[in-house]
């Protein structure tokens, strides 16, 4: 069975969000990756000189408003005073959530075409992506620092003009992920090519990243609630469970968001969406 495509871009977009999510109900281990993306994303930035404070915000810009709106309650002066080492720093960070959510993509893309694909696969892949994810990580933290220090300076029609533009780049780079695990290509290139489809298919790109945002709003708003005074836990619950909490719904929110960008991609490719299957023939490694 397909999910096929719809003459309503708006239909189509919750067609397609509804696949996915069918998709993250029928393979509930896959938020091993993202989980284990931001561990190791956490733990970078504890090591890293500078980090703390700067570089998880910065990180939280390649993923997107959804976690960035969630991790700059965590780290409130991450927008100020960047330096050069916070900057390096961010990369780390930057690439260690991507090379992850590169890993689930290609689980992902192989589920869609009826095959089974064990984490160690996954991780192989993601491996060989490394050079074009350091391509990436590095002018995203570029791009997202330069937004923050612009906006930091403008106001009025300025800064009206630079969220439009960092909500351009979001949508230019939608489909950034699957595009580099999908055809292999230099980050330059898989950017370009992200840019194009998002250029020849702007209704179903906005409107995919516009649901992934309204499932994001209501996380974001319970989070912010329980983060933004450290002696006002979330719902009540100690400060520990309330952490763990909000680890499991950005974990949530990133699976859902790299799951729908990969039914997308392979909708806009290949012209259907796959629904999952409960069962499938193909290699179990």
């Amino acid at each position: 069975m397909q999910e096929t495509r719809d003459t309503k871009p708006l239909r189509q977009s919750f067609v397609l969000f509804r696949a996915s999510l069918r998709l993250c109900c029928h393979q509930p281990h896959w938020i091993a990756y993202p989980s284990l993306g931001l561990v190791a994303a956490v733990a970078l930035a504890w090591v890293l000189p500078q980090a703390y404070t700067e570089s998880p915000t910065i990180a939280a810009a390649s993923l997107g408003p959804p976690a960035l709106g969630v991790l700059s309650q965590l780290y409130p002066g991450a927008m100020n005073h960047l330096g050069v080492l916070a900057l390096v720093a961010s990369i780390f960070v930057t690439l260690a959530v991507l090379f992850f959510e590169a890993a689930l993509a290609h689980a992902v893309l192989k589920r869609l075409d009826g095959q089974r694909m064990g984490m160690r696969t996954a991780m192989a892949v993601a491996r060989r992506c490394v050079p074009s994810l350091i391509g990436f990580s590095s002018f995203s933290v570029a791009v997202g620092h330069l937004f923050f220090l612009l906006a930091d300076r403008h106001a009025g029609v300025a800064a009206v003009a630079l969220h439009v533009a960092w909500q351009v780049w979001t949508l230019a780079t939608f489909l950034i992920v699957p595009v580099i695990v999908a055809e292999d290509e230099p980050s330059g290139t898989s950017l370009r090519r992200s840019a194009l489809l998002f250029a020849n298919n702007w209704k179903p790109v906005l409107f995919a990243d516009a649901l992934v945002h309204l499932v994001a709003a209501a996380m974001i708003f319970l989070l912010w609630l329980g983060l933004r005074q450290a002696s006002a836990p979330l719902l009540d619950l100690p400060v520990a469970a309330t952490a763990l909490l909000a680890v499991a719904c950005v974990a949530a929110l990133s699976l859902l968001r790299t799951v729908h960008t990969c039914v997308v991609y392979r909708w806009i490719t290949a012209g259907t969406a796959p629904a999952p299957r409960d069962h499938v023939t193909g290699p179990d490694t």
